[in-house]
């Protein structure tokens, strides 16, 4: 499998919901974007490598 130079920014929408009575106010966070560099020489373990980390911060975002 051969894959061309090229970057796909994938943009993930984050809610974040805040305790009123907590004292430690944080910012909301509206949106996430990561960037994800597809390199010619990147092998296909490191693309799904990079796949199960955006899983994994999906599944974990909440």
């Amino acid at each position: 499998m051969k894959v061309e130079n090229s970057s796909a920014t994938i943009s993930i929408d984050v809610s974040v919901e805040l305790n009123p009575n907590s004292k430690n106010v944080a910012p909301s966070v509206r949106r996430n974007s990561i960037k994800f560099l597809a390199l010619e020489k990147k092998s296909l373990f490191s693309l799904l490598q990079q796949r199960n980390l955006l899983d994994f911060l999906i599944n974990n975002a909440n």
